[in-house]
């Protein structure tokens, strides 16, 4: 169960991170106008040339991250989160609630 919220809250925090995008639903109406996507904060292929390896022997699991994210394990939560992983000029307290 803890793997699996994990690896939800991990997808989530990923493409947050990497910039996902989301792409419209196919207009019928030709005067629709699509606004070009903010791309500034997407991660490319080429960023990820060096990566580093945050394993946790307690749950079983291992996952590859950007070798200039921060990975951090955090006190016993109500959540079950037991890494997260932060990207560069992020701090843990700007996402605290």
């Amino acid at each position: 169960m803890f793997k699996k919220i994990f690896l939800l809250i991990l997808l989530i925090v990923g493409s947050a991170a990497a910039g996902a995008q989301t792409c419209p639903a196919p207009s019928q109406d030709s005067s629709d106008i699509d606004e070009p996507v903010d791309t500034s904060g997407a991660l490319g292929i080429s960023d990820l040339q060096e990566l580093l390896l945050y394993e946790n022997p307690q749950y079983g699991f291992s996952v590859a991250y950007p070798s200039d994210w921060t990975a951090e394990e955090p006190d016993p939560n109500e959540l079950g989160i037991v890494a997260g992983f932060l990207a560069p000029g992020e701090s843990i307290d700007e996402h605290a609630q």
